[in-house]
C-alpha cells in the first residue's frame, strides 16, 4: 500500500538554509514551496497515486508528467521541464552527465546498499539524473538484479516517514499490513526488510531537504534516522534509499549512515551545453538570439547553468515588452544573489489580469486540477474556454506544467502568485477546500484514494479555518484508523489544536494526539497531550470520554515500566467503564491490570484479573460488530496464552494446558494468520520450559517463519529469543548466537531483558569475553534503571543479579551482591514460581560452563533454588 505522510507546515522550513555559497537560492528555496510548488499533493498524486484516484474535472487520473514523458509507475521529476526531457532525448549527452551517471548506476547494481545522497541547487538536473539511471536499471536488468523502484517526493504538505519504507519493502513480500496498535515500527521495519532477503529494491525520495529542519539539517524524523542507520549498517540486504536534496541531511542522534551515504554532487551545466540547451527552448527562433551574441553568455553566467532559471528567462522573454538585450543588460548589472528574485518580479510584471488570477487559483487548489476546475473557480470572470486559453499558454511559456491527461499545476517557483487582498486570498482557498471536498471519492480502498481529502484539508488549514479543517481531520480519521494508520494526521492535529473553537474537538484532538505521541515514543508529549484532554473532560462533564482518555494513557505508562501509574490509572479507567457499560474498555482494563499484578509476582490477582478479562466477551451485551469481535477474538488468544505462561511458571502445568488448548480453540476459529503466530510461539514456549528441545525448535522456527509472512515483529523477538535458548541448550552455539541476534533488533530498551541476558550468555559460549562484557553491562544499566522506576519489579532483580555474575564470573570478587539481589527477587512473589526457578538456574548454570573456574557461581545457583521464584523473560 503505497504511504505518504501528511504535515502541515513548519515554519521553520522556510528559513533559508544557513552555509550555502550561493545566496540566490535562499530566495527560491524561502518561497518555493509554499506558493506554487508542486506542494500539497503534486508529488503524492505524480508518484504515489493509484490510476483509480479522482481528478478534478476529469473521470480518469494520471502521474504528474511535468512535460517528462514519464509512464505510469514510474517517477515523475518535479525538476525537469517539458523541454528538459525533450532537449534530453536530442542531445542526451547534455544532460545524462556520463561520470556521475555510471557513479550512480554502479552503486544500484552491485553495492554497497544503504543510503545515496544526490544534491544540488534546484532546478540543476538532479531528479534528471535519477531518472536516466532508474530507467537504465529498468531496461538492462534482469531476473534476481531487476529491482523494484519505489518513487516518492518529499514536499510540504505530504509527510513521508517510516511506514512508507515499510510498505515499500512489503509489498514484495506478501500483502501489506497495517501497524498493529502498540507495535513498533522499527521493528516491523526491520522485519520487513529481513523477509525481502536479497530482493533488490530501490526507494527514491525526490524533494528530501523537506525531511530536513533547515536550521539544523538534522532529520525531523528520529524514526526516519533509526531506519537509514540500519539500512546503512546492517549489510544482509539489497535496499537502497535514494535521497535528492539541496540540503545535505544530519543524524539527529548522531548516527553513521550520513558518513556511510555517498554523495553524488550535481552542478551547473558549462557553458557549451547550456547554449545548446538555451538554443533548444528557442528551437523556433522567436527571439532571434543570434542577434544578441553575447547574451547567453550573460545568462550562463548570472544562472550559473541553472536550467530552471533558464526556463524562466525564456518565458520572460516569449512574452510582450522585454527584449533579449534589455534583459542581458539588466541582469549583468546585479549580483548572482539577486537574479533569482529579479527574474521572479519580472515575470510576475509581465503577465495580464486573467493570467495572473489563473495561477492565484492554481496556487489556491495546490495540486494538479483539470482547466473547468479552475474554470469553477473564476465563474462569473472568465468564461471555461478561455481559462483553458490562458492556461495553454501559460504552459507553452513554461509558468505552468501539464500532467498526462491534460491537468495543470504551477511548478517550482520563488513567484508570489497570491492575491494581494488577505481576505480575498482566504476566500479563494475556502472555495478550493470546498471545491476538493466534493469530488473526493466516497469509498476509498487505499491511502492513494485520499489525497483529494487531504488536498482540500491542507487548503482550509492554509485559509486558518482550524474548525473546518477539525471536521474534515475527524471524518479522514475515521476512514485511517480502519487501516490503523491514524498517524497520517498527527501535524494537521498539531496545526488546529488550541484553535478549533469547540472543547468536545478540542479534547477529542488532544486524547488522539496523546495515542500518536504514545506510539511514537514520545511519551512526555504524550502525557502532556492526555493531560490536557483529561482536562477539558472534567471542564464538560463527560465521563465516557474521560474513561477512554485514561485507558490509553494507562498503556503509556505500562510502555514506560511506570507501573505503579499504570496501574492506578487502569483502576480508573475500569471503575468508569462498569459505570458506563462500557465492555471493550473493561476488556482492554482488566488484561492491563493483570499485567501489572504480574510484573510485581502478584499471581493470584494477576490469574484474576486476565480470567475477568476472558470473560468480558461473554457477556450477553457485548458488540456483535465485526469490530468488537474480531477485537476479542485476539484479546482471547493473547490473554490465555498469558496465563499459559504464568501457570507454567508457578508449576501448575494441567492449568497451563487447558490455557494452551484454550487459545488453539480459538485460533482453530478464525483465518486470522496473526492468531495462529502466536500461538505456535506460545506452544514453543512452553515445549521450551519441559525441555523438549526438538519441538520447541520445531514450532518457534514455523512461528518465525509465518511472523515474516504476517509482518509480526513481537513474534519475532519471542520465537527467536525461544529458539535461541533452545539451541544453547542443545550446544549449537552458532544458530543461537544467529537467533538472538534476530531477537536482538526487534527488542525495545528496557522491555525484554532477557533477550540481552542469552546474548550476553551465548557470546560466552563463543569465548567472546568483551562482547559479552558489553551485553551485561547493558542488562545492568537496563535492570537497574527498571529498578529505580519500581523497585517491586522482580524481573528487573532477577536480571541484574543475572549481570552481576556474568561481569565477575572470571574474576574473585564477592558474589553477595548478586545473591543479594536474588533474595530480593525472591521476597517479592507472592506465590512459589518452580517453572522460573529452573529457567533461571538453567541460566546460571548455562554462565558458569564458560567460566575460568567451574563451580564459581555455585553459590548463586543454590541461592535461587532456595525459597520462592522471581520472572525470568517478563
Amino acid at each position: 500500500m503505497a504511504l505518504i505522510v501528511v504535515v502541515s507546515i513548519r515554519a521553520g522550513w522556510w528559513e533559508a538554509p544557513k552555509g550555502q555559497v550561493a545566496l540566490g537560492w535562499a530566495w527560491l528555496e524561502r518561497s518555493s514551496w509554499i506558493f506554487g510548488v508542486l506542494s500539497g499533493f503534486l508529488g503524492y498524486l505524480s508518484w504515489r497515486l493509484s490510476s483509480k484516484a479522482a481528478a478534478i474535472g476529469s473521470s480518469n487520473a494520471a502521474v504528474v508528467q511535468n512535460g517528462d514523458g514519464v509512464q505510469p509507475g514510474q517517477p515523475a521529476s518535479t525538476n525537469a521541464s517539458p523541454v528538459t526531457t525533450q532537449m534530453a532525448e536530442r542531445h542526451p549527452e547534455l544532460l545524462d552527465r556520463h561520470s556521475d551517471r555510471q557513479e550512480l548506476r554502479t552503486r544500484l547494481r552491485s553495492g554497497p546498499w544503504g543510503v545515496i545522497v544526490v544534491r544540488g541547487q534546484p532546478g540543476i538536473g538532479k531528479s534528471k539524473l535519477v531518472k536516466v539511471v532508474l530507467e537504465d536499471l529498468e531496461r538492462y536488468t534482469h531476473g534476481r538484479d531487476h529491482p523494484r523502484i519505489c518513487p516518492h517526493e518529499a514536499i510540504p504538505g505530504v509527510r513521508l516517514d517510516i511506514k512508507t519504507l515499510i510498505d515499500d519493502l512489503e509489498a514484495g513480500t506478501g500483502p501489506a499490513t497495517d501497524i498493529r496498535p502498540g507495535e513498533s515500527s522499527l521493528a516491523r521495519f526491520e522485519a520487513a526488510l529481513e523477509a525481502l532477503g536479497n530482493a533488490p529494491v530501490v526507494i527514491v525520495i525526490e524533494c528530501a531537504e523537506n525531511l530536513v529542519d533547515r536550521n539544523s539539517k538534522h532529520l525531523v524524523d528520529y524514526d526516519l534516522d533509526e531506519a537509514f542507520e540500519i539500512l546503512a549498517t546492517h549489510r544482509r540486504h539489497r535496499v537502497t534509499v535514494l535521497l535528492v536534496t539541496q540540503l545535505p541531511p544530519e543524524s539527529p542522534e548522531r548516527r553513521t549512515w550520513p558518513s556511510e551515504a555517498q554523495t553524488i554532487t550535481i552542478r551547473g551545466l558549462p557553458r557549451k551545453e547550456f547554449v545548446m540547451y538555451f538554443n533548444d527552448l528557442d528551437r523556433d527562433g522567436v527571439l532571434r538570439l543570434e542577434k544578441v551574441p553575447d547574451a547567453l553568455t550573460v545568462f550562463h553566467e548570472k544562472l550559473q547553468g541553472n536550467l530552471r532559471l533558464a526556463e524562466r528567462v525564456y518565458a520572460i522573454l516569449a512574452g510582450d515588452g522585454v527584449t533579449v538585450s534589455t534583459l542581458a543588460g539588466k541582469l549583468s548589472g546585479l549580483e548572482t544573489k539577486e537574479v533569482s528574485q529579479y527574474l521572479s518580479d519580472l515575470l510576475i510584471r509581465g503577465l495580464n489580469p486573467i493570467q495572473r488570477r489563473v495561477l492565484e487559483v492554481l496556487a489556491a487548489y495546490e495540486t494538479p486540477v483539470a482547466s473547468a476546475a479552475v474554470a469553477e473557480l473564476l465563474a462569473g470572470e472568465s468564461p471555461e474556454d478561455e481559462v483553458s486559453g490562458v492556461l495553454q499558454k501559460l504552459q507553452a511559456r513554461h509558468i505552468v506544467h501539464r500532467t498526462s491527461d491534460e491537468r495543470y499545476c504551477l511548478p517550482p517557483s520563488d513567484a508570489e502568485w497570491t492575491p494581494e487582498d488577505d481576505a480575498e486570498w482566504r476566500n479563494l482557498l475556502l472555495d478550493a477546500s470546498d471545491a476538493l471536498w466534493r469530488r473526493k471519492l466516497d469509498d476509498p480502498r487505499g491511502i492513494d484514494d485520499l489525497y483529494l481529502h487531504f488536498a482540500a484539508l491542507n487548503a482550509a488549514l492554509r485559509a486558518d479555518l482550524y474548525g473546518s479543517a477539525y471536521e474534515r481531520i475527524d471524518f479522514i480519521d475515521r476512514i485511517l484508523r480502519r487501516w490503523n494508520c491514524p498517524f497520517l494526521l498527527i501535524e494537521q492535529r498539531e496545526a488546529v489544536r488550541g484553535s478549533i473553537g469547540d472543547d468536545h474537538y478540542e479534547m477529542a484532538n488532544e486524547n488522539a494526539l496523546g495515542d500518536l505521541y504514545a506510539a511514537r515514543g514520545q511519551m512526555v508529549k504524550a502525557a502532556e497531550a492526555y493531560d490536557k484532554a483529561l482536562r477539558y473532560s472534567d471542564l464538560l462533564d463527560d465521563p465516557k470520554n474521560r474513561t477512554k482518555i485514561r485507558a490509553n494513557m494507562a498503556m503509556m505508562y505500562w510502555q514506560r515500566n511506570q507501573i505503579e501509574n499504570a496501574c492506578d490509572t487502569y483502576n480508573l479507567a475500569l471503575r468508569d467503564a462498569q459505570n458506563d457499560g462500557n465492555l471493550r474498555v473493561q476488556l482492554s482494563a482488566f488484561e492491563g491490570l493483570a499485567d501489572c499484578h504480574r510484573r510485581w509476582g502478584q499471581y493470584d490477582e494477576a490469574v484474576k484479573l486476565a480470567q475477568q478479562a476472558l470473560a468480558v466477551p461473554e457477556e450477553p451485551e457485548y458488540p456483535l460488530s465485526a469490530d468488537a469481535q474480531a477485537y476479542a477474538s485476539s484479546r482471547t488468544v493473547k490473554i490465555a496464552l498469558k496465563l499459559a505462561r504464568w501457570y507454567a511458571e508457578l508449576g501448575q502445568d494441567a492449568d497451563a494446558m487447558r490455557l494452551l488448548t484454550v487459545a488453539k480453540g480459538e485460533v482453530d476459529g478464525h483465518r486470522d494468520d496473526s492468531l495462529k503466530v502466536a500461538y505456535l510461539d506460545g506452544n514453543a514456549d512452553w515445549l521450551l520450559g519441559r525441555h523438549d528441545i526438538t519441538g520447541a525448535i520445531k514450532d518457534a522456527t514455523s512461528a518465525v517463519e509465518k511472523a515474516l509472512q504476517v509482518h509480526d515483529p513481537v513474534i519475532l523477538l519471542q520465537a527467536r529469543t525461544t529458539l535461541c535458548f533452545a539451541h544453547l541448550l542443545g550446544g549449537d552455539y552458532i544458530e543461537a548466537a544467529r537467533n538472538i541476534r534476530g531477537a536482538t533488533r526487534y527488542r525495545q530498551a528496557g522491555r525484554s531483558l532477557i533477550v540481552l541476558a542469552l546474548d550476553a550468555l551465548v557470546a560466552r559460549h563463543r569465548s567472546n569475553p568483551g562482547e559479552a562484557d558489553r551485553r551485561f553491562r547493558e542488562l545492568h544499566k537496563e535492570a537497574t534503571e527498571r529498578i529505580q522506576l519500581d523497585d517491586r519489579d522482580f524481573t528487573a532483580w532477577d536480571f541484574k543479579a543475572f549481570a552481576m555474575c556474568g561481569r565477575r564470573l572470571d574474576d574473585s570478587a564477592d558474589l553477595s551482591e548478586a545473591v543479594e539481589a536474588f533474595r530480593k527477587a525472591r521476597s517479592l512473589p507472592t506465590r512459589p514460581s518452580p517453572g522460573l526457578v529452573r529457567r533461571m538456574s538453567v541460566l546460571l548454570q548455562e554462565l558458569d560452563k564458560t567460566g575460568r573456574k567451574p563451580g564459581r557461581l555455585d553459590s548463586v545457583i543454590e541461592a535461587i533454588n532456595d525459597g520462592r521464584a522471581g520472572p525470568v523473560g517478563a
